[in-house]
């Protein structure tokens, strides 16, 4: 196996993708739970709106294993969509800004400074939330904000005049750099194919973690990527 950083992308060999349309959907069983009609009543917000609106952006897929997230782009992240242990929680993002996170708990309205300024419980009636928790809620919010972001080689994709498979190289591993949050990727030769916008193969991240990797672009950004430990 070999070593690729940040500034040995583009000399990457081909890794391919499959499609993802076996990705897993966000179902029923994993819907927040205070209804839109009861956030509108309590405070005023019709986040049923601004997710409908939200979701008619460019999208990005993103599968670790069992945890699945959907964040929808504009030049930024909108609406962040996370289900884990069976649960789906919706982060809201204004001007670049977490405004809203609806969780199982409840909804948290977000001023400029990360500080909430209103919050109701799973039953949809007004609480006074925590602090402490708050300033982690707004924090995980940030974060997933940054990973699923666009980044440089988004931005840069289009300068790319290697050839079609240097592009979708450049941009599945870039993409892998920010969502695992690592440069320490490494990736057989072996069994790796690739096409136009799609790639595939076996990485490894970490020096120590394998996963079996698909990756998809739509245009000159990744649409979709999994990432499942082998």
């Amino acid at each position: 196996m070999r070593q690729y950083t940040s500034k040995s992308i583009l000399f990457m060999t081909a890794i391919a993708l499959s499609a993802c349309s076996h990705l897993p959907q966000t179902t029923s069983q994993g819907a927040t739970v205070v209804s839109a009609q009861t956030v509108t009543q309590a405070l005023g917000v019709d986040l049923a709106s601004l997710e409908q609106k939200a979701t008619a952006l460019k999208p990005f897929e993103y599968i670790h294993n069992q945890d699945h997230y959907i964040a929808y782009l504009s030049t930024q992240p909108e609406l962040i969509k996370v289900q884990k242990n069976g649960q789906l929680a919706k982060f809201f993002y204004q001007a670049g800004k977490v405004s809203f996170v609806q969780d199982k708990t409840g909804v948290y309205q977000f001023n400029q400074s990360g500080d909430v300024i209103a919050a109701i419980d799973a039953n949809g009636k007004k609480q006074h939330a925590n602090p402490a928790d708050s300033k982690a809620l707004w924090h995980k919010a940030s974060q997933l904000q940054k990973l699923f972001g666009y980044n440089k080689a988004d931005a840069s994709a289009g300068r790319v005049k290697t050839g079609s498979d240097a592009k979708v190289n450049y941009l599945c591993i870039a993409k892998i750099q920010q969502v695992a949050q690592t440069n320490r990727v490494f990736r057989s030769p072996e069994n790796a194919v690739v096409t136009e916008n799609q790639i595939k193969a076996t990485v490894r991240l970490n020096g120590n973690q394998y996963y079996n990797m698909d990756c998809q672009l739509s245009g000159d950004k990744v649409s979709k990527l999994s990432l499942m430990k082998k």
